[in-house]
């Protein structure tokens, strides 16, 4: 969304729906109409939104299929999805052990080295690969029965430390061109914000702190492979 938002022309909006977005009044949708009663205000004034669901239904009611509502109400959509199912799992569960959804409020807690782990759920794990494959497949089928553009771009071509401002900048140019928006040619990195939580200094999760997990090794063993990823082979 930060790096969209460098454009001139784009205004997004950020996680409307999200409960803890205290910056919005949207966190009571219910309905359909309630829900395209708000996107209506909102395109009147932002271009899109960003948007983060999980398939039980949150952030609206658990059960609900207002998320997939929501995917089927723009003209089109730009889809993030990360590789590495395996890693994203983990770092949720992290997360929901320490109580920190956000890099400001994980990174001073696993800093501190003051945060002791319990061992993953490994049950939690392995519902997450499931409805990842299968989130994935009803999302893509969803917008190609309602016959609406979609672009993805994998997490890893903006997020990967190992990838270099030239590509990173390639790879946004390609959304703003899905979004019939011209490209930024410059060689500025336009997501500056992203780019220093990315620098080495500011990575929260590596090595360190998976060794730090209790029977870290079987989460590896038992779940990692070539099509879900691995926590820490290359």
């Amino acid at each position: 969304m930060d790096a969209i938002n460098m454009h001139p022309s784009i205004k997004c909006l950020h996680e409307p729906f999200n409960p803890e977005n205290e910056d919005t009044q949207y966190h009571a949708i219910t309905s359909r109409k309630e829900l395209v009663q708000a996107l209506g205000e909102i395109y009147a004034c932002y271009d899109g939104i960003k948007h983060v669901f999980d398939p039980g239904g949150w952030p609206f009611d658990n059960g609900s299929r207002l998320n997939i509502d929501l995917l089927t109400c723009g003209p089109r959509v730009v889809l993030m999805r990360r590789q590495n199912v395996l890693r994203r799992l983990v770092s949720l569960e992290i997360c929901r052990q320490t109580n920190a959804y956000t890099i400001f409020k994980l990174w001073p807690i696993i800093r501190g080295k003051k945060f002791r782990f319990d061992p993953l759920d490994k049950d939690a794990i392995r519902i997450g690969l499931e409805d990842d494959m299968s989130w994935h497949t009803r999302v893509n089928e969803e917008l190609e029965s309602k016959g609406i553009p979609r672009f993805e771009v994998t997490y890893e071509r903006l997020f990967d430390p190992d990838v270099d401002n030239k590509a990173r900048m390639a790879a946004i140019n390609e959304v703003f061109r899905f979004l019939d928006k011209p490209e930024l040619r410059t060689e500025r990195l336009p997501i500056g914000g992203i780019h220093q939580v990315l620098s080495p200094a500011h990575k929260v999760l590596n090595k360190e702190v998976y060794d730090a997990i209790p029977a870290i090794e079987e989460i590896e063993m038992e779940f990692g492979s070539d099509s879900t990823g691995w926590l820490f082979r290359q």
